[in-house]
């Protein structure tokens, strides 16, 4: 039997050491938001695939800076939000980098054509990686970073293309 449910009102956040409130409340998505959302996603993924690895990589990693320029102040409302000690949130935000680095540095080659077949058997196979189009990513609430850059970091590349 499939269940299906609405939320309705605003989603906020609670500090879980000391109940306050962290930062503003947003409104909870609909079915309705949600569909929106993607198909504003899925109309701009052919552009966000057409502008090119170099593009894309250059977003990526401005968001990699952006994220060590801002580590102190991510840091601290992460651990206000799901509780985990400042140290491990700091952590988590450092770690995030590399692992950005990794999908930077590898991406392109690893998506790359790969010939199947040797030239000499008269065939002509190629695996190649296509575009996914659209994801969603609902990331792991206690590595929301590191674990969430596993799914958008790798979009540097072209075949990919996909937007989150």
């Amino acid at each position: 039997m499939r269940r299906s449910f609405q939320l309705r009102g605003t989603i906020g956040s609670v500090n879980a050491f000391n109940g306050c409130a962290v930062g503003v409340a947003v409104e909870a998505d609909t079915a309705q938001s949600v569909a929106a959302k993607f198909e504003a996603a899925r109309t701009a993924q052919p552009a966000w695939a057409a502008a090119g690895f170099a593009h894309r990589a250059a977003c990526v990693a401005k968001f990699k800076a952006l994220l060590a320029e801002n580590a102190d102040e991510l840091a601290s409302l992460l651990s206000a939000e799901v509780g985990k000690p400042l140290a491990h949130a700091k952590g988590e935000i450092a770690n995030t980098g590399p692992r950005i680095q990794f999908f930077l540095d590898n991406v392109e080659k690893h998506m790359a054509d790969e010939l199947a077949a040797p030239e000499s058997s008269g065939t002509h196979e190629v695996v190649r990686s296509e575009a996914l189009g659209v994801l969603g990513n609902v990331s792991a609430w206690n590595f929301p970073y590191f674990v969430g850059a596993n799914v958008w970091a790798p979009v540097s590349d072209e075949r990919r293309g996909k937007t989150s």
